[in-house]
């Protein structure tokens, strides 16, 4: 019994650890935060990603953090879908498909002065040779609107 405590409280320790440094992180608008990409990168005119970063929750499930400008407001962001490919070794993708695939209908989240589209991802590998987002129409796909933005050599940790 005093194991199960032990173990428990240690579990619980580590994940207040984990969400403290990930709410720290968000309020620093990333400053000190080690796994980002600096990209300063528009999709469309006045919808700009700052920074990508990757945070790892569980094994295999990350979340991936955009930081946008602080000019890109809540009209335009929900004006759209969001899209992203993940290329990955082909031992990890289902028979005729070439990317692993995520679609989400972002709304801005704010941390401090920060503003934020946050996704989680659940991944089968630690790396990807890269990743594509986009944006489509909000009620369905039908074309890229604006600028894709590409990362390549994708390292999760």
């Amino acid at each position: 019994m005093k194991r199960i405590l032990s173990s428990l409280s240690i579990l619980i320790l580590l994940n207040s650890c984990i969400n403290k440094s990930y709410d720290e992180a968000l309020n620093s608008g990333l400053e000190k935060y080690p796994r980002i990409r600096n990209l300063n990168l528009s999709l469309v005119e006045g919808y700009t990603v700052e920074k990508l970063a990757f945070f790892k929750t569980k094994e295999h499930e990350y979340k991936f953090v955009l930081k946008l400008s602080d000019a890109t407001t809540d009209t335009l962001v929900e004006r759209y879908s969001l899209g992203l490919f993940g290329f990955v070794d082909k031992k990890y993708l289902k028979e005729n498909k070439n990317h692993l695939s995520w679609n989400s209908k972002p709304v801005i989240e704010s941390f401090g002065k920060y503003k934020y589209i946050i996704k989680d991802i659940v991944i089968p590998t630690k790396e990807m040779d890269s990743i594509i987002y986009f944006l489509y129409d909000r009620d369905k796909y039908r074309k890229v609107i604006g600028h894709r933005i590409v990362l390549k050599n994708i390292q999760l940790r």
